[in-house]
């Protein structure tokens, strides 16, 4: 297995070049060719994993399916973000897509459950990036429904994506179960699918938007008393809430792009 990933390892770090060098510059061009190379790595080592199926487990599978094919997702994301508005770009969020798909629901395992829910460091963020890229596309898919007047007639694609999102919620509260104190992806991920609902109901997204975020708070803050000394009192004032509108904090989910969602995330 370590071999298989000491194969993939110069394509890995010419992608971390490309992403994150100073005068670095990625083109199309660039991110078509790399990404032929990782998707040359994932069939090595499928091929691998089905000659030595006998000495090898899902485990190892689910571990070199996350390792190596995460980079899809920032190497396709600057690209990815503009294929509505521009079709030479999707095969770009195809990949995303795809990419986000199998971190979020990778062959069931305990073992490799149990790693995500309590690992932290590349596991997080690149569970962050899969859920940020499905969320985008389903704000995105929404929005675009809703203009052309096809919301109540196609909902099979945005009800999948839906889905998706509240098994991230499922593993992100799952997390904080185990001891992480990071409630901000939960509380997102349930403000996302409050907008998208207000957007398929044609009523004002802003109350609840706002009333989700508090509903995900309190239910986190609920999680957490326990590995806390003190207990606290969200009635008393001890806890304060972020503006209870997106728009307070300076637009709308809307105006943002996946640049924006993951503009501080370590990809490391």
């Amino acid at each position: 297995m370590q071999l298989i990933l000491l194969d993939s390892l110069p394509t890995r770090l010419r992608i971390l070049q490309l992403l994150s060098g100073l005068h670095s510059e990625l083109s199309y061009v660039d991110a078509l060719a790399l990404s032929t190379k990782v998707s040359d790595a994932c069939r090595a080592y499928n091929r691998f994993l089905k000659e030595n199926e006998h000495s090898t487990s899902l485990f190892h599978r689910n571990l070199l399916e996350y390792l190596v094919r995460r980079f899809m997702i920032p190497l396709h994301c600057p690209f990815a973000s503009q294929a509505h508005v521009n079709p030479l770009f999707h095969y770009s969020l195809k990949v995303s897509l795809e990419t986000s798909m199998a971190i979020i629901s990778p062959e069931p395992d305990d073992r490799f459950s149990r790693l995500m829910s309590i690992n932290s460091g590349l596991f997080r963020e690149g569970l962050r990036y899969a859920f940020t890229t499905i969320t985008f596309e389903l704000i995105q898919q929404t929005e675009s429904q809703r203009m052309d007047g096809t919301l109540g007639r196609s909902s099979q694609h945005r009800d999948s994506l839906k889905q998706v999102v509240r098994e991230v919620m499922d593993l992100s509260l799952e997390r904080i179960r185990q001891g992480e104190t990071n409630i901000k992806g939960h509380m997102f991920l349930n403000m996302i699918l409050a907008l998208v609902e207000a957007k398929e109901e044609d009523v004002p997204h802003e109350f609840k938007v706002a009333q989700r975020a508090r509903e995900s708070l309190e239910l986190c803050f609920d999680l957490l008393q326990p590995q806390v000394g003190a207990p606290l009192d969200l009635a008393s004032g001890q806890m304060s809430f972020m503006p209870t509108s997106l728009d307070e904090q300076g637009g709308s989910v809307l105006d943002f792009d996946l640049d924006f969602f993951l503009s501080d995330t370590d990809f490391s």
